[in-house]
């Protein structure tokens, strides 16, 4: 995703604490915000009302192989797993 992008959705305070962050750091202290996300405390990263469907969709269609690999398996029967 290209930085122009990340600034239309990301808010001004999340991307000051990241920027000089290396990809390790941001993506923990990425997780540990997501993680501690309270709507009463207003503390999400992204603006929502800037994800537009254009984004969302883009995100799912990225993220689509991953989740066929999954499915590649052959579910395994009862007989099998004993």
């Amino acid at each position: 995703m290209s930085s122009e992008s990340c600034i239309c959705f990301l808010e001004t305070w999340f991307l000051f604490a990241v920027e000089a962050m290396d990809e390790r750091d941001c993506r923990v202290y990425t997780k540990n915000v997501l993680l501690a996300m309270d709507p009463d405390l207003d503390n999400c990263p992204i603006i929502l009302p800037s994800v537009t469907f254009e984004l969302f969709s883009h995100y799912l269609v990225t993220k689509k192989k991953k989740v066929e690999v999954i499915y590649q398996f052959k579910p395994m029967t009862v007989a099998e797993v004993r």
